[in-house]
Formats: structure tokens, sequence, C-alpha cells
């Protein structure tokens, strides 16, 4: 797939996807070095499950918080099943709470009474990743912010797909996006992307593709569909169009 952004007038980003092997939310994030247990416990080990178990339980519900979500409003989605309702509630919350950032692709000086900081360059470790946005109330970049929040929905029952994605430019496409496919059923998809600062805050069915279907923002009035595509290759075919509704706002 190839997805590109549309803003006031200009085509400034597009992004083209590529899908990764799905990877169990067990595997995600482990804190086994926490639980007591060593290297070596069986995954069948029933103390080191129940822990892993409790342990998803509590990073779930602070992940929850950490996105803006209320009491009332984690119970329902904790005590609810997944629905594309929840999913954009999710999605949401989570571009408005969690920033596209690279402060850690930095080194920070010391200033005054300020220690200086080390530059702390993202990784593909979802642990890492869960305590930088949900624990250190962080942002991230694209992989560490939708790998998290697969993680998330995964931990909610949902079934998530990741895509490794290229970012098109006035200059040519720039490898280094992830997004996320969210199957809610067996005749649907969405396209869900909290990892591209001002971007998906509605989830977008991939049959926008074949039924020229638009979906509306519900809180800014942008418009978001998909198109063919066979300008970037044979692996990436859908082009993902956003249409701005102030034709004069700027990022």
């Amino acid at each position: 797939l190839a997805f590109m952004h549309r803003y006031g007038h200009k085509l400034c980003t597009a992004a083209s996807l590529r899908l990764l092997p799905v990877v169990r939310s067990g595997s995600l994030f482990s804190l086994r070095k926490n639980t007591g247990l060593g290297p070596n416990s069986s995954p069948k080990d029933e103390s080191w499950r129940l822990a892993e178990d409790a342990a998803v339980v509590l990073v779930r519900e602070e992940y929850l918080a950490r996105i803006g979500l209320r009491a009332h409003e984690i119970e329902a989605v904790l005590s609810g099943v997944p629905s594309l309702d929840q999913l954009r509630l999710l999605c949401e919350r989570h571009i408005t709470s969690v920033p596209f950032e690279n402060m850690s692709c930095h080194a920070h000086p010391a200033e005054g009474d300020l220690p200086a900081i080390e530059k702390d360059p993202p990784v593909l470790n979802v642990s890492k990743s869960l305590q930088k946005i949900v624990f250190s109330r962080r942002g991230g970049f694209c992989f560490e912010i939708n790998f998290c929040f697969a993680w998330l929905l995964r931990a909610l029952g949902y079934k998530v797909r990741l895509g490794n994605a290229q970012v098109l430019t006035p200059s040519g496409p720039t490898p280094g996006h992830c997004v996320c496919l969210v199957d809610l059923d067996q005749n649907e998809s969405f396209l869900v992307d909290c990892g591209f600062g001002d971007g998906l805050r509605e989830p977008v069915p991939l049959s926008c593709k074949s039924n020229k279907q638009v979906v509306k923002d519900r809180t800014l009035g942008d418009t978001h569909t998909l198109a063919a595509t066979s300008d970037y290759g044979p692996d990436f075919n859908t082009v993902y169009l956003r249409g701005k509704a102030n034709a004069n706002a700027t990022m």
C-alpha cells in the first residue's frame, strides 16, 4: 500500500506499506526480568504465565489512562469487545495524547541545575517503548508509537498487523515508516496510524480503495480515502489521500 496525505493544495507526504509477520502480544512485551523467574523459565510455567498476565493487565490500564481515558471510559473499554466505535475512540485519544518526537536522538548539554542528557536513539524494543510512552509520558518515532499501539490493541482483543511503510515526499519516497492494519472481522480491515504527527484520527477501511468511500474526521472535518496507484512499483499499490477542511492550514 502507498499512502498520501494532502494538506491544503499541496501533496506533501505519502507512505507505502509492506506487511510484516504478525507478532503475538505475549512476545511483544515481557516483564520476565521483573517477576523473579529466570531467563530459562518455560513460558508454559504457570507462575510465569500468571505474572505475565498480571503485568499485561496493569500496563494496559495505565496505557489507557496515559491517552486520556477517564475511569468510567477505561471500565467500558475493558468490559467491552473490539468494535469500530471503540477503535475510533482509542485512535483519537492516542494521537492527541502521544506526540511524534525525536528528542532522544539528540544529546542535551548540562545547563544551570539541569544535568546533561545523553543521546538515546529509539530501538525496536516494545518493553522500552512502553516504558518511554506510558510511564515516562513521552512521545516517540512511528515505530515506537505504532508498535506500542499495536500492543495495546492486541491486549484488548484486536487482531493487528504491522506494516513497514515509506513516506513519499516531493523529492521521492523515503523509507522508514510504520502503520497498523486492524482486522475487525472477516470482511473489513482498517488502516490505523497514530505515529505520523498530525495523522489519522479515524480508522480508514481498506475497502475505500474499491468503493470510493470517503471517511470524514469528526473533529477536524478532514477527509480520508484510498485509491489505487501503479507509480511506486509492485509492492506499493494503494495511495492514501487526505483532504484538509481548512485549505490554509499549516503543519
